[in-house]
Protein backbone atom coordinates (compact mmCIF):
# COMPACT_ATOMS: atom_id res chain seq x y z
CA UNK A 1 0.00 0.00 0.00
CA UNK A 2 1.47 3.57 -0.15
CA UNK A 3 2.52 5.50 1.90
CA UNK A 4 -0.50 7.74 1.41
CA UNK A 5 -2.37 5.57 3.19
CA UNK A 6 0.31 3.86 5.62
CA UNK A 7 0.88 5.02 9.21
CA UNK A 8 -2.57 6.88 9.04
CA UNK A 9 -2.58 9.71 11.80
CA UNK A 10 -4.05 12.74 12.84
CA UNK A 11 -3.44 15.83 14.94
CA UNK A 12 -5.13 18.58 17.03
CA UNK A 13 -6.50 21.73 16.27
CA UNK A 14 -7.06 23.52 19.56
CA UNK A 15 -6.43 27.19 20.34
CA UNK A 16 -3.48 25.70 22.30
CA UNK A 17 -2.42 24.43 19.36
CA UNK A 18 -2.38 27.89 17.64
CA UNK A 19 -0.68 29.02 20.17
CA UNK A 20 -3.44 31.18 21.74
CA UNK A 21 -4.34 32.47 25.05
CA UNK A 22 -8.18 32.72 26.32
CA UNK A 23 -8.73 36.13 25.54
CA UNK A 24 -7.03 36.00 21.83
CA UNK A 25 -9.25 35.31 18.01
CA UNK A 26 -7.65 33.96 15.52
CA UNK A 27 -7.54 36.46 12.55
CA UNK A 28 -8.55 35.24 9.16
CA UNK A 29 -5.33 35.15 7.36
CA UNK A 30 -7.37 34.22 4.06
CA UNK A 31 -9.00 38.15 4.11
CA UNK A 32 -4.96 39.18 3.55
CA UNK A 33 -4.36 39.24 -0.27
CA UNK A 34 -0.73 38.15 0.23
CA UNK A 35 -1.87 35.04 1.67
CA UNK A 36 -4.59 34.48 -0.12
CA UNK A 37 -3.20 34.38 -2.74
CA UNK A 38 0.14 32.20 -1.90
CA UNK A 39 -2.31 29.44 -0.36
CA UNK A 40 -4.58 29.45 -3.63
CA UNK A 41 -1.56 29.99 -5.92
CA UNK A 42 -0.04 26.87 -4.47
CA UNK A 43 -2.96 24.85 -4.55
CA UNK A 44 -4.11 24.94 -7.93
CA UNK A 45 -1.06 24.58 -9.04
CA UNK A 46 0.19 21.23 -7.59
CA UNK A 47 -3.91 20.38 -7.93
CA UNK A 48 -3.86 20.30 -11.43
CA UNK A 49 -0.52 18.34 -11.80
CA UNK A 50 -1.19 15.00 -13.29
CA UNK A 51 -1.07 12.32 -10.46
CA UNK A 52 -0.29 8.76 -10.70
CA UNK A 53 0.04 5.93 -7.99
CA UNK A 54 3.19 3.83 -7.54
CA UNK A 55 4.16 0.63 -5.37
CA UNK A 56 7.65 -0.70 -4.77
CA UNK A 57 8.87 -3.43 -6.70
CA UNK A 58 11.46 -6.32 -5.79
CA UNK A 59 14.37 -4.29 -6.47
CA UNK A 60 13.19 -1.08 -4.44
CA UNK A 61 12.33 1.16 -7.54
CA UNK A 62 8.79 2.37 -7.19
CA UNK A 63 6.67 0.83 -10.36
CA UNK A 64 3.93 2.80 -11.81
CA UNK A 65 0.36 1.54 -11.04
CA UNK A 66 -1.92 0.95 -13.82
CA UNK A 67 -4.74 1.51 -13.58
CA UNK A 68 -4.16 4.22 -10.82
CA UNK A 69 -5.42 4.19 -7.75
CA UNK A 70 -9.20 4.57 -7.50
CA UNK A 71 -8.51 7.64 -5.55
CA UNK A 72 -6.93 9.45 -7.82
CA UNK A 73 -10.08 8.56 -10.41
CA UNK A 74 -12.99 9.86 -8.33
CA UNK A 75 -11.95 10.68 -5.05
CA UNK A 76 -14.68 13.20 -3.88
CA UNK A 77 -18.36 12.92 -2.61
CA UNK A 78 -19.88 15.49 -5.02
CA UNK A 79 -16.31 16.81 -5.62
CA UNK A 80 -14.08 16.23 -9.48
CA UNK A 81 -10.67 15.36 -8.27
CA UNK A 82 -9.51 18.77 -8.77
CA UNK A 83 -11.43 20.50 -6.18
CA UNK A 84 -11.28 17.35 -3.97
CA UNK A 85 -7.19 17.43 -4.15
CA UNK A 86 -7.74 21.85 -3.74
CA UNK A 87 -9.36 21.07 -0.49
CA UNK A 88 -6.41 18.98 1.09
CA UNK A 89 -4.04 21.31 0.05
CA UNK A 90 -5.64 24.26 1.49
CA UNK A 91 -6.52 22.35 4.65
CA UNK A 92 -2.71 21.46 5.02
CA UNK A 93 -1.17 24.70 3.85
CA UNK A 94 -3.62 26.76 6.45
CA UNK A 95 -3.68 24.14 9.14
CA UNK A 96 -1.07 21.88 9.24
CA UNK A 97 -2.51 18.77 7.57
CA UNK A 98 -5.24 17.67 5.75
CA UNK A 99 -7.65 15.08 7.48
CA UNK A 100 -10.26 12.66 5.38
CA UNK A 101 -12.78 10.06 6.73
CA UNK A 102 -12.70 6.80 4.12
CA UNK A 103 -16.19 6.84 2.94
CA UNK A 104 -15.81 3.33 0.20
CA UNK A 105 -13.42 1.08 -0.59
CA UNK A 106 -12.46 -0.57 -4.50
CA UNK A 107 -10.46 -3.63 -4.26
CA UNK A 108 -9.03 -2.84 -0.74
CA UNK A 109 -7.59 0.84 -1.70
CA UNK A 110 -9.77 3.82 -0.69
CA UNK A 111 -12.40 5.50 -3.15
CA UNK A 112 -14.30 7.93 -1.82
CA UNK A 113 -12.73 10.57 0.88
CA UNK A 114 -14.58 13.03 2.29
CA UNK A 115 -12.02 15.81 4.25
CA UNK A 116 -12.86 16.92 7.34
CA UNK A 117 -12.61 20.15 8.97
CA UNK A 118 -9.17 20.84 10.74
CA UNK A 119 -11.31 22.18 13.84
CA UNK A 120 -14.08 19.02 14.42
CA UNK A 121 -9.87 16.76 14.91
CA UNK A 122 -8.47 15.93 17.56
CA UNK A 123 -5.79 13.70 19.28
CA UNK A 124 -4.82 12.61 22.18
CA UNK A 125 -0.57 11.94 22.42
CA UNK A 126 -0.47 11.69 25.90
CA UNK A 127 -0.61 7.58 25.78
CA UNK A 128 1.93 5.29 23.88
CA UNK A 129 -0.49 5.00 21.20
CA UNK A 130 -2.03 8.12 19.53
CA UNK A 131 -5.63 8.16 19.71
CA UNK A 132 -7.39 10.13 17.12
CA UNK A 133 -11.09 11.44 17.06
CA UNK A 134 -13.49 13.55 15.17
CA UNK A 135 -16.19 15.20 16.85
CA UNK A 136 -15.12 13.33 20.48
CA UNK A 137 -15.66 9.96 18.57
CA UNK A 138 -12.21 8.08 18.21
CA UNK A 139 -11.78 6.93 14.41
CA UNK A 140 -9.82 3.72 14.15
CA UNK A 141 -6.92 3.44 11.81
CA UNK A 142 -7.30 2.49 8.50
CA UNK A 143 -11.05 4.31 8.36
CA UNK A 144 -8.88 7.92 7.36
CA UNK A 145 -5.71 9.35 5.74
CA UNK A 146 -3.49 11.74 6.82
CA UNK A 147 -1.57 14.13 5.02
CA UNK A 148 0.53 16.18 7.62
CA UNK A 149 2.48 19.47 6.81
CA UNK A 150 6.15 19.91 8.12
CA UNK A 151 6.41 18.04 11.32
CA UNK A 152 8.87 18.01 14.32
CA UNK A 153 10.88 14.94 16.10
CA UNK A 154 8.38 14.05 18.73
CA UNK A 155 4.92 14.49 17.78
CA UNK A 156 2.57 13.65 14.40
CA UNK A 157 1.29 17.48 14.61
CA UNK A 158 2.03 19.42 11.21
CA UNK A 159 2.98 22.52 11.97
CA UNK A 160 0.16 24.85 10.61
CA UNK A 161 1.86 28.73 9.25
CA UNK A 162 -1.24 30.20 11.09
CA UNK A 163 0.06 29.70 14.08
CA UNK A 164 3.20 30.40 13.27
CA UNK A 165 3.27 33.59 11.88
CA UNK A 166 -0.24 34.59 14.06
CA UNK A 167 1.59 37.69 15.29
CA UNK A 168 2.63 38.83 11.47
CA UNK A 169 -0.79 38.04 10.02
CA UNK A 170 -2.11 39.82 12.94
CA UNK A 171 -0.58 43.12 12.18
CA UNK A 172 -1.23 42.84 8.53
CA UNK A 173 -4.94 42.29 9.64
CA UNK A 174 -4.74 45.33 11.88
CA UNK A 175 -3.12 47.41 8.84
CA UNK A 176 -5.46 46.33 6.24
CA UNK A 177 -8.66 46.94 8.62
CA UNK A 178 -6.65 50.89 9.09
CA UNK A 179 -6.03 51.56 5.65
CA UNK A 180 -9.69 50.56 5.12
CA UNK A 181 -11.11 53.02 7.86
CA UNK A 182 -9.11 55.72 6.98
CA UNK A 183 -10.26 56.26 3.32
CA UNK A 184 -14.01 54.81 4.58
CA UNK A 185 -14.58 57.30 7.43
CA UNK A 186 -13.13 60.29 5.83
CA UNK A 187 -10.07 60.17 8.76
CA UNK A 188 -8.10 62.70 6.25
CA UNK A 189 -10.39 66.05 4.69
CA UNK A 190 -10.39 66.57 1.28
CA UNK A 191 -9.09 69.79 1.29
CA UNK A 192 -8.80 73.36 4.03
CA UNK A 193 -11.03 76.26 3.44
CA UNK A 194 -9.57 79.02 4.98
CA UNK A 195 -10.82 83.01 4.85
CA UNK A 196 -7.79 84.88 4.54
CA UNK A 197 -9.30 87.71 5.76
CA UNK A 198 -10.41 87.12 9.01
CA UNK A 199 -11.14 84.89 11.65
CA UNK A 200 -14.91 83.35 12.06
CA UNK A 201 -16.40 82.46 15.20
CA UNK A 202 -18.15 79.03 15.56
CA UNK A 203 -21.83 79.73 13.51
CA UNK A 204 -20.12 81.55 10.66
CA UNK A 205 -17.65 78.61 9.96
CA UNK A 206 -20.58 76.25 9.97
CA UNK A 207 -22.87 78.43 7.58
CA UNK A 208 -19.25 79.09 5.49
CA UNK A 209 -18.89 75.11 4.79
CA UNK A 210 -22.30 74.80 4.40
CA UNK A 211 -22.47 77.20 1.54
CA UNK A 212 -19.47 75.88 0.15
CA UNK A 213 -20.21 72.46 0.57
CA UNK A 214 -23.66 72.64 -1.72
CA UNK A 215 -21.95 75.22 -4.64
CA UNK A 216 -19.66 72.36 -5.28
CA UNK A 217 -22.01 69.53 -4.89
CA UNK A 218 -22.24 67.89 -8.33
CA UNK A 219 -18.84 69.39 -9.55
CA UNK A 220 -20.28 72.50 -9.83
CA UNK A 221 -18.00 75.55 -10.19
CA UNK A 222 -17.34 77.43 -6.86
CA UNK A 223 -17.01 82.10 -6.79
CA UNK A 224 -15.67 83.65 -4.37
CA UNK A 225 -13.91 87.38 -3.80
CA UNK A 226 -10.36 88.04 -2.60
CA UNK A 227 -10.63 86.84 1.10
CA UNK A 228 -11.40 82.66 0.61
CA UNK A 229 -8.51 80.36 -0.15
CA UNK A 230 -9.31 76.68 -0.99
CA UNK A 231 -6.26 74.20 -0.89
CA UNK A 232 -7.33 70.08 -1.91
CA UNK A 233 -5.00 67.62 0.14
Amino acid sequence: MSMLFSNIESRAITREAFGLGAGEVLVDPLRLIPFYAATTGIADDVAVTPWAGYRSGPDGIGVKMSPKPPLLDDPGIGLDFIPWMSQALMSALMHGFAFGLIVTRKAGWPHKVAWVKPSKVHIDETGPVPVFSVNGKVVLPGDYIYVPGPTVPGSIRGLSPVALFRLQLGKSKLAQKYASEFFDRGIMPPGVLKNTARTLDGGAVQVAKDRFKAAVSGRDIFVTGNDWDWTAL
